[in-house]
């Protein structure tokens, strides 16, 4: 009963507390990969912000030049593989989101435990070359073909938080085409590798470990029905009872994958304007909403997207586009209301013709 009791008063305490709190940004994003369908490896992404990031799609050929920041022992790098990749925040080295010519995906996604390797200041010498926290997509893309063989480079280049973006730390999910997943997590300054194919959702906070047990909820076996709010933990344990059944044989015969696992991403949506209660003390926070959601395919090369603000819907074939060194570096706004169907064509150059990209100034 007290427990009862508790709850029913809990919204007009929250209420008055929120007058005294101000509302706080609470962070989202969730991803998931729908990897034993046995037909093709489908990656969905829903990208939640608290302001219009600006997607853009850019094609990077392989061959290009890179630099990991203006930092100390800067790695400098060039690519192996194309990719496409999704950049934001008015920065083409901002790189939420992509996938290469081998079929390894990427996505960065925000958590606030974040704690990134210490990085020794000069005089002291240096042992690992670094690259941003938010170019980190980029350089894993461009040298990487699956997911083992990109774990092995964090262990070859220090991911090193920028200071322009120190709010919007970081852990990164990936996934290729064989169906293998990885989540890499920093927590306490220690890097956290979490690998194998049973990897396939990702969230926000709390880190991985500290994620709700999934075999207390009814769909896993035990007695609590599935949350149905829109924390991050509560959108873990639902994309993950969510993954488990797409494969059911009641989908009406014909009806196309990434449509399938659209329709499971989008129910991890966060809605506009809408607010979740925290506890300790409870106090409302402003949800970061739904700005785009993302399908990629990485066994045909394939990504189809939508953005709310723009209310488009499109896909892009990756097979028509030029991914061979030496061919130009493309861009696509993401936002561009128009778009609609298959829009490789639709690529026009990057109007900034630098090929060596720095992520850091001065």
């Amino acid at each position: 009963m007290k427990r009862l009791a508790f709850v029913g008063i809990l919204p007009v305490a929250a209420l008055v507390l929120a007058a005294f709190f101000p509302l706080v940004n609470a962070e989202a994003c969730t991803s998931m990969f729908w990897n034993t369908n046995g037909q093709a490896m489908l990656d969905g992404r829903n990208m939640d912000l608290g302001q219009n990031e600006l997607p853009v799609f850019y094609v990077f050929p392989k061959g290009l030049a890179w630099s990991g920041g203006t930092f100390a022992k800067a790695l400098a790098w060039t690519s192996d593989y194309g990719s496409l990749m999704v950049t934001g925040l008015n920065n083409r080295n901002v790189s939420a989101e992509g996938i290469n010519t081998a079929g390894l995906a990427f996505h960065s996604q925000y958590l606030r435990a974040t704690q990134y390797e210490k990085r020794e200041d000069p005089p002291t010498p240096l042992t690992k070359p670094g690259v941003g926290h938010l170019t980190y997509g980029i350089y894993l893309l461009g040298k990487a073909a699956t997911v083992a063989e990109a774990l092995a480079l964090f262990y070859q280049a220090q991911v090193v938080l920028d200071p322009n973006y120190s709010d919007l730390p970081q852990h990164y999910a990936l996934r290729d085409a064989s169906g293998d997943a990885a989540i890499i997590e920093f927590v306490g300054g220690k890097m956290n590798m979490y690998h194998g194919s049973q990897f396939n959702v990702l969230a926000n906070d709390p880190p991985l470990p500290d994620m709700p047990d999934l075999m207390q909820y009814t769909w896993f076996g035990g007695n609590l029905p599935l949350p149905g709010d829109n924390a991050s933990s509560a959108r873990f344990v639902r994309a993950s009872a969510f993954v488990g059944a797409l494969n059911s044989p009641t989908h009406p015969l014909g009806t196309p994958l990434p449509i399938i696992l659209f329709s499971a991403i989008r129910a991890m949506s966060e809605p506009w304007n809408s607010a979740q209660l925290y506890e300790n003390p409870p106090v409302f926070m402003a949800c970061w909403p739904t700005l785009w959601t993302i399908v990629t395919d990485l066994t045909n090369k394939a990504v189809y997207f939508s953005h709310n603000l723009a209310r488009n819907n499109f896909w892009i074939d990756m097979n028509k586009l030029n991914f061979n060194t030496g061919a130009p570096v493309k861009s696509l706004n993401a936002q561009r209301t128009d778009l609609i169907g298959e829009v490789s064509g639709l690529f026009s150059s990057a109007p900034d013709g630098a090929i060596s990209l720095l992520l850091f100034s001065d």
